[in-house]
C-alpha cells in the first residue's frame, strides 16, 4: 500500500513550533544565562530572560531557519542605570552527529555562526544601549553555537532530512519542522498528519506508514506462532484461532476472526468482532477495548478474550508491547527520537505517551518532552531603598534594608544616588550624606465644596539645582503627594499640614492643588544635619500658604 501518511517516505515526524521553543530556551539558558564583557573600558552585563523561538520561511529549499527573541535586561558600568531590551536575529536550523555511550546521534541544533551582523537587531528602552549590545550579542551567540533545539534521534545508516513548513498568518495550524527518513535530495512536501486525538502545541509525533506497520504485525504474529492458522494462541492451550483479520480505521483498530474453545469436554466455533484503542504510556504500548461482539453459542464471554485474554496479549506483543521510547525499538525498529540522550541534553529528552492515532493510512504515535529540566534564569541584584527615608541599602544583609518590605530598587549606587537617595551609614556608609532638606507646608482655606478628587488637597515638588553628589548629577526629581491630611477647626476653616524629610537641599519648584486652585513659585530647601554632638543643626523650610492666594510665604526656621 502507498504511504499517503509520509508521502511516500518510509517515516517521517513533526516536531510543533511550540516543542522547539521549549527546548531552545531550555538549551540557551543553560549555555548563556548572563554574560560579563568588558567594552570600551566599561562593563557590559547581561542578564537573559526566558528566549522565544518560532519557525520562519525561508526561500531556499534546503534551509530552516528559526527567528528567536532574546529578551534581556543590560547594565553598562560606567553608566549606572539598566535597560531592558529585546534581541532578536534568525540563526539555522543545522544537523550535527554526536556520540554517546558508542552510538551516533543526530541532534538537530541552532546555529548563529553564519549569522551576519546586519541581520541582529535590538530594541532597548535606553537608546544608548543599542550600539553596545549589537557588537557584543552577536559574538557572544556565535561562541555557544551550535546548541540542541529539538529531540535528538539515531544516526545509523539512514539518512535523515530536515524541513520546516510554516503556515499562513491567522490561520489554526502550526508552523513545524518535519523529519524525515529518506534518500531524496529534494524538499518532500508536508506528511498528512491524522487529526491527533490529545495533541496540542508541546506534542510530537511520529508517522508510520500503514504498510510498514502491516509488515510489522505479519512479522509479530509469525514470531507469535499465529502465522498459518488455525493454530493454539499463546498462552491459552484451550483456544484455537481460526481465522484473524486486523484492520486500521478511522480512530481505532478493527479485529475479526473466529476462535474455537473447549470448554466443559464440548468444542464451539466463535465469530468474533472487537474495537480496539492504542494507547502508549512510558514507551509500552496498551490495548484499551472499546467495544466487542460475539456470534455463536458458546458458553463463554468473548470479551474475556479481550479484556485480559489471550487476543488481547497477542495484540500488544504484536503492535509490539515496548515501543522504546519511539526510538530505536519503535514498532520494532522503525522508530524516530532516541530512546536516551547525553544528560547534558536531558532537556530534549521525549517519551511516548497519549492515545495513538490511527487511520486506513497508518498510526501516529504521540511524543511529549520529558520535564525533568527547566528553564533557570538568573536575576540581578538590585540595592533597596525605602521610599520615605530616601536611604539605600544593599541587596541583603543590612539589618535596616532587610526590614524594608516594598522597596524601591536601583540597579546601582548611581542610579540611587542621581534619584536623590542616601547611602545607609551601616552598609553604605562610603555614599552617606549627613546633610538633607526637612520640608514642611501648611495649607488654610474654605473647606471644599464637594468630596472629589480636589476635596483634598495635594502638592509637587520640583528639583530644579545642579548639584552632584560622588561625581553624580541629581536629578531629575519629582516628588508628589496627594489627599493630604487635616480637618476643620472650630472657626470652620480647614487647614492642612504635611512634610517631608531627607529631601536633596537647593532649589526646588513647589506647585499646590485644591478644590480647581492652584499656586507655584521656588522654594530653597536649606540643609539640616547632625553635629558631632548629635545635636540637629540647620533649617527647618516652611511653606505657609491660604487658598485663593497667588503666591505663599517660605520661612527658614
Amino acid at each position: 500500500m502507498a504511504r499517503e501518511l509520509t508521502d511516500g517516505y518510509p517515516l517521517a515526524a513533526h516536531i510543533p513550533e511550540g516543542f522547539i521553543a521549549r527546548i531552545f530556551a531550555k538549551a540557551f539558558l543553560r549555555l548563556l544565562p548572563m554574560i560579563s564583557r568588558s567594552v570600551d573600558g566599561q562593563t557590559l552585563d547581561v542578564w537573559f530572560k526566558t528566549p522565544t523561538a518560532r519557525l520562519v520561511h525561508s526561500t531556499h529549499p534546503l534551509e530552516n531557519l528559526i527567528e528567536a527573541e532574546l529578551p534581556l535586561l543590560a547594565r553598562l558600568s560606567e553608566r549606572g542605570d539598566e535597560t531592558h531590551a529585546v534581541f532578536r536575529t534568525r540563526p539555522n536550523l543545522i544537523q550535527v552527529e554526536i556520540d554517546f555511550e558508542g552510538r551516533r546521534l543526530i541532534a538537530p541544533m541552532v546555529d548563529f555562526r553564519p549569522t551576519a551582523s546586519t541581520a541582529f537587531t535590538v530594541d532597548a528602552d535606553v537608546d544608548a544601549y543599542e550600539p553596545v549590545l549589537l557588537a557584543t550579542l552577536g559574538a557572544a551567540l556565535r561562541a555557544i553555537s551550535p546548541f540542541t533545539a529539538a529531540p535528538l534521534f539515531p544516526a545509523g545508516d539512514r539518512q535523515f532530512f530536515l524541513r520546516s513548513y510554516t503556515t499562513a498568518a491567522g490561520t489554526a495550524d502550526e508552523n513545524v519542522l518535519a523529519l524525515f527518513i529518506t534518500n531524496e535530495p529534494a524538499p518532500p512536501p508536508l506528511p498528512a498528519r491524522i487529526d491527533p486525538q490529545n495533541g496540542g502545541p508541546d506534542e510530537a509525533a511520529v508517522l508510520v506508514p500503514r504498510d510498514l506497520i502491516d509488515a510489522r504485525m505479519a512479522a509479530g504474529l509469525a514470531a507469535a506462532g499465529l502465522g498459518t492458522l488455525p493454530a493454539v494462541l499463546p498462552g491459552d492451550d484451550g483456544l484455537v484461532l481460526l481465522s484473524l483479520a486486523i484492520d486500521l480505521r478511522v480512530g481505532h483498530v478493527f479485529m475479526s476472526g473466529r476462535v474455537r474453545a473447549e470448554v466443559l469436554g464440548l468444542e464451539s466455533d466463535v465469530a468474533f468482532r472487537a474495537w480496539l484503542q492504542l494507547l502508549v504510556n512510558d514507551d509500552a504500548i496498551t490495548v484499551n477495548v472499546l467495544r466487542a461482539e460475539q456470534d455463536g453459542d458458546a458458553v463463554f464471554d468473548v470479551l474475556d478474550l479481550f479484556t485480559a485474554g489471550a487476543l488481547t496479549r497477542m495484540m500488544e506483543e504484536v503492535l509490539p508491547a515496548a515501543i522504546g521510547s519511539v526510538g530505536g525499538g519503535a514498532f520494532g525498529g522503525v522508530g524516530l527520537f532516541a530512546g536516551e540522550v547525553p544528560i547534558d541534553q536531558g532537556y530534549a529528552s521525549v517519551r511516548s505517551s497519549g492515545v495513538v492515532g490511527v487511520s486506513p493510512a497508518g498510526v501516529e504515535i504521540p511524543v511529549r518532552l520529558v520535564d525533568d529540566s527547566s528553564a533557570t534564569t538568573i536575576s540581578p541584584a538590585y540595592l533597596r531603598a525605602h521610599w520615605l527615608s530616601r536611604e539605600f541599602h544593599v541587596a541583603a544583609g543590612c539589618p535596616f534594608g532587610d526590614l524594608i518590605k516594598r522597596p524601591r530598587r536601583f540597579p546601582t549606587w548611581k542610579a540611587a544616588i542621581a534619584a536623590g537617595f542616601n547611602g545607609c551609614s551601616t552598609c553604605q556608609p562610603g555614599f552617606n550624606v549627613v546633610a538633607a532638606g526637612d520640608f514642611r507646608l501648611e495649607l488654610a482655606g474654605a473647606p471644599a465644596a464637594g468630596d472629589g478628587d480636589d476635596a483634598r488637597p495635594s502638592y509637587e515638588l520640583a528639583y530644579t539645582g545642579s548639584a552632584k553628589r560622588f561625581g553624580v548629577p541629581i536629578g531629575p526629581l519629582r516628588e508628589v503627594r496627594k489627599n493630604l491630611r487635616g480637618g476643620v477647626d472650630e472657626a470652620g476653616e480647614a487647614k492642612f499640614a504635611d512634610g517631608m524629610d531627607f529631601l536633596v537641599p537647593g532649589p526646588w519648584t513647589l506647585t499646590v492643588r485644591w478644590d480647581g486652585w492652584s499656586v507655584s513659585g521656588p522654594v530653597d530647601v536649606h540643609k539640616r544635619w547632625l553635629d558631632a554632638a548629635g545635636h540637629t543643626q540647620g533649617e527647618r523650610t516652611l511653606v505657609t500658604v491660604r487658598k485663593g492666594d497667588d503666591a505663599f510665604t517660605v520661612t527658614h526656621l
